[in-house]
């Protein structure tokens, strides 16, 4: 969810591989606009997929003493 106010009219989220995937695309696509004059950018940052280690039912996660 997100809102924009003030002198912003757009909100646009965009995915990219690194940091600098994402400076070339708004410095070189982006910028090219003509009616873009302003850019704003505040990144967010969450983890989609990560890999973590799965326990059956069967076995417990806890060692037992």
């Amino acid at each position: 969810m997100a809102a924009a106010t003030g002198a912003s009219s757009l909100f646009a989220a965009i995915g990219s591989d690194s940091p600098a995937a994402l400076y070339r695309y708004l410095t070189t696509d982006i910028a090219g606009l003509s009616a873009v004059t302003v850019v704003n950018l505040t990144p967010v940052l969450r983890t989609v997929k990560a890999a973590t280690t799965q326990y059956s039912a069967r076995r417990s996660p806890i060692p037992a003493r």
